[in-house]
């Protein structure tokens, strides 16, 4: 049992979500991967988006441990994307060019990449709550699972469990 009296173990409907959103950000990287050149300009909105979820979702700190705090992440990754507009408008003369798409790209790749994996691997292993701790679970997984609240899934994974206890009780 978690703390607050939750099972420990996903349901079905939960681990089905899991699955499902792994899949749409999977499928987000496929098309990123796909379509590069269309994706990779100035105007292109998603490509903003998806860096800027880079940057805040813990995804760059599951792998990278320097940017495992929220803070010091933002920090260095603003100072990157800084250092590329400057590097930018020094060697091309203007804000938009390939250090600056380079470093969009790959924040935007690296967000759906890590957040599709973990959310597939967080279905698979089972566990309640954010798939933020399924490479500790992984590496850990002699010792009790490490549980962390999600905005997300939190709510479904009450609901469920509630289900499930008004059928079997």
């Amino acid at each position: 049992m978690h703390q607050n009296g939750m099972d420990l173990r996903a349901g079905p409907i939960g681990r089905l979500a899991r699955v499902a959103l792994g899949g749409v950000f999977l499928w987000f990287l496929y098309r990123f991967v796909t379509h590069r050149t269309e994706i990779v300009h100035p105007g292109n909105l998603a490509l903003y988006l998806w860096a800027l979820i880079g940057i805040h979702s813990h995804a760059l700190g599951a792998l990278i441990p320097l940017l495992k705090k929220t803070r010091r992440r933002w920090t260095l990754l603003g100072i990157g994307v800084g250092g590329t507009v400057i590097l930018d408008l020094l060697h091309y003369g203007h804000w938009w060019a390939t250090p600056l798409a380079t470093v969009l790209y790959g924040l935007a790749v690296s967000a759906q990449g890590i957040l599709g994996i973990e959310l597939l691997l967080a279905a698979w292993l089972g566990y309640v709550g954010c798939e933020s701790t399924v490479w500790d679970n992984l590496r850990h997984r002699s010792r009790a699972p490490r549980i962390a609240p999600c905005l997300l899934f939190d709510p479904l994974d009450r609901w469920e469990q509630a289900r499930r206890q008004r059928t079997n009780g």
